[in-house]
């Protein structure tokens, strides 16, 4: 093997395993709780349905009816098309302009977006109780209507 690959690998094995003893002290260090959908949420993380609520009522003031748009069976908030802005107003750059939500904190205030883990990297577990949140909201919505 090539001694410049080698060191290539025992640099990225050193790298993950530092990574590892690192997520393992913030484990120990955290509280964890189960959802209603089985999944693991970190306590002091954010509040989902009230991200939610807030992205909702922001929608019903600028865009009454948006509900009708969404289909909760194709959302994916993680999508720039399919994610509720996507659906609504054709693109999430799009409906987060016509929103006035500037930056990457306020649309995830209205759970538009997932939070940043590290300031850097989105919180998948974040995304997919987004994705549950807006869907129970969608459907409750399109109950009513029917």
């Amino acid at each position: 093997m090539n001694a410049n690959l080698r060191e290539f690998f025992n640099d990225m094995k050193h790298a993950f395993r530092e990574l590892g003893r690192h997520l393992a002290h913030l484990m120990r260090r955290t509280h964890h709780t189960r959802n209603e959908a089985g999944l693991v949420r970190v306590a002091g993380g954010s509040d989902v349905a009230a991200r939610v609520a807030r992205g909702a009522a922001l929608l019903d003031k600028k865009q009454p009816g948006w509900d009708r748009d969404v289909d909760p069976n194709f959302l994916q908030i993680e999508s720039p098309v399919n994610c509720v802005l996507g659906q609504t107003f054709g693109h999430y750059e799009t409906g987060r302009q016509r929103l006035h939500l500037h930056g990457r904190d306020e649309t995830s205030d209205h759970g538009f977006n997932a939070n940043l883990k590290g300031g850097v990297f989105p919180d998948w577990l974040d995304f997919v109780e987004l994705n549950v949140e807006w869907r129970r909201e969608i459907k409750r919505r399109q109950k009513v209507m029917v």
